[in-house]
C-alpha cells in the first residue's frame, strides 16, 4: 500500500470501517478521504452542512486505529509498532465541554479519547499545564477546531479566548494534524481563517461539501 491517501489506502479503510460500523452503507467517500488524510498527518479545511457527519471524521481514525492494534495486517506492521495504544483527539468547539478537573489523570486511565473543551478553557493555567504535559503530547493525535467561521468573528467582538486558538497549534507537538470544520465559510473568510491558523498554499487539504444541510435539500426537491 503505497500511504493511506492512494487508492489501496482508501479502499483499506473504506472496507475496514464499514465492518466495524454499525452504518447501513458504510462512511461517505469524503469521510474516508478525510480519515485517510489524518493518518498521514495532513493539515485539513473541511466544510459540510449540519447533519452530513462532519463529527465523525475526527474519531473514525481512532476506530481504524484501535482495530489495527488487535488485528495488524502483515503490511502495515510499520505503522502499527509508530502508534500508541491510546490516542487522544482534542477538540475545542462552542458548544460544549467536559471541563479540566482530573481530565490528565482520565486520560491516562484511557477514560476519554476524544477531549471536547470550549475556547474559554484556553486561557487557563490548567490549560497550559496540560498541553505541556509530556504524557499528554505523546498520547495527542489529533487537534481539531471545530464551527471555525466563528473564531475570527467572535475573537474580535466578545470572546478574546478565540484568539488563543492558533496559539495552540504552536505549542503542540510537530507533526500533530489539524483538523478545521465549519458548516459554512465564504472565500474571504476561508483566506483569513487560513491565514491565522498559519495554512499555506499547499500545506492542507480542503473538503468542501454543500453547505446546505441534507434535510433542507430534502425539503427543497420536495417543493420544487
Amino acid at each position: 500500500m503505497n500511504g493511506w491517501t492512494s487508492p489501496e489506502g482508501i479502499l483499506y479503510i473504506k472496507e475496514t470501517l464499514c465492518t466495524l460500523l454499525p452504518w447501513p452503507n458504510g462512511p461517505h467517500y469524503w469521510q474516508v478521504n478525510s480519515t485517510a488524510n489524518i493518518l498521514e498527518g495532513n493539515n485539513q479545511l473541511v466544510i459540510a452542512a449540519c447533519s452530513e457527519g462532519k463529527i465523525a471524521v475526527a474519531y473514525l481514525h481512532l476506530i481504524l486505529i484501535s482495530h489495527l492494534l488487535k488485528k495488524p495486517p502483515r503490511s502495515l506492521l510499520s505503522f502499527v509498532r509508530s502508534i500508541w495504544s491510546t490516542a487522544v483527539v482534542l477538540m475545542i468547539t462552542p458548544l460544549i465541554d467536559v471541563g479540566l478537573q482530573n481530565l490528565l489523570e482520565e486520560v491516562e486511565q484511557g477514560k476519554w479519547l476524544v477531549i471536547i473543551l470550549s475556547p474559554e478553557w484556553l486561557n487557563s493555567l490548567e490549560f497550559e499545564r496540560i498541553v505541556q504535559n509530556k504524557w499528554f503530547r505523546k498520547l495527542l493525535a489529533l487537534y481539531v477546531i471545530d464551527e471555525a467561521h466563528i473564531v475570527l468573528p467572535w475573537a474580535a467582538d466578545f470572546c478574546e479566548a478565540y484568539g488563543q486558538i492558533n496559539y495552540i497549534i504552536a505549542c503542540i507537538p510537530v507533526g500533530i494534524p489539524i483538523l478545521v470544520m465549519s458548516r459554512t465559510l465564504g472565500s474571504e473568510a476561508e483566506t483569513s481563517l487560513t491565514k491565522f491558523l498559519g495554512f499555506c498554499d499547499g500545506t492542507y487539504q480542503t473538503i468542501r461539501r454543500s453547505s446546505a444541510s441534507p434535510a433542507l435539500l430534502g425539503l427543497s426537491r420536495l417543493t420544487t
